[in-house]
C-alpha cells in the first residue's frame, strides 16, 4: 500500500489507482464515464478532503478516498472476508463525492443521491456509503441519537457488516494512515 506522502508527491499515481479501481467495476449498460466527468468537474480530485483536518490539501480527496480503498482490499483479500470487493471499491472510493459540493450535512445520504443521478448502486452499495460515518452518521446526516446502535444492532446482517466495515476503513485511514503528512 502506498503513503500518504507518496501520493501527495504523485498525485497522478492516486488518480491512476482510482481509474483503474473504478473500471475494474464496470458492468455492461452503466454510464461510468458521466460519473468521472462530474468529477472531474467538481474538481474532486484535487480538492482537500476536509475543510481543516485531514488531508486538508490539494488532492486531499483522491487520496483520501484510495487509500480507504487500499487498506480495505488489502483486509478483505488477506483475512478472505465476505464482502464483495468490487462493492466495497464503489463504496471506498465514491463514499465521500458529497464534499464536491462542499456539503458535508446529511454525508452519507447526500453521496448516495449524487452517484445514483450517474451509475447503479445496489442496495449494498447504498447501506456502505450510507453509514460510512458509523457512530457520526447521526450528526452528519441528521438522525436520532441512538439510531446507528439500532440500524447495526443485527450483527448477522452482511450488508450491515459491509458497512461498519467501510466506517472502520474510513476511521482507521483518517486517523492512522493520513496522520502521516
Amino acid at each position: 500500500m502506498k503513503s500518504v506522502k507518496y501520493y501527495l508527491k504523485h498525485p497522478e499515481k492516486a488518480i491512476e489507482y482510482f481509474y483503474i479501481m473504478y473500471y475494474r467495476t464496470i458492468e455492461s449498460g452503466n454510464t461510468y464515464s458521466y460519473l468521472i466527468d462530474y468529477l472531474t468537474r467538481r474538481e474532486f480530485f484535487t480538492k482537500p478532503c476536509s475543510r481543516k483536518h485531514h488531508l486538508a490539501c490539494k488532492h486531499g480527496l483522491l487520496i483520501h478516498s484510495v487509500l480507504v480503498c487500499q487498506f480495505g482490499l488489502e483486509l478483505i483479500q488477506k483475512y478472505k472476508l465476505p464482502i464483495s470487493e468490487n462493492s466495497f471499491i464503489i463504496a471506498s472510493l465514491l463514499h465521500d463525492v458529497c464534499k464536491c459540493e462542499d456539503d458535508y450535512k446529511e454525508h452519507g445520504h447526500r453521496s448516495v443521491q449524487i452517484i445514483s443521478r450517474f451509475i447503479y448502486l445496489t442496495e449494498l452499495e447504498k447501506e456502505m456509503i450510507t453509514w460510512h460515518m458509523g457512530v457520526y452518521s447521526e450528526y452528519y446526516d441528521n438522525l436520532q441519537p441512538g439510531d446507528f446502535l439500532k440500524w447495526s444492532s443485527d450483527w448477522k446482517n452482511t450488508d450491515k457488516n459491509a458497512a461498519i466495515f467501510l466506517y472502520m476503513c474510513d476511521h482507521f485511514s483518517t486517523m492512522f494512515l493520513e496522520g502521516e503528512k
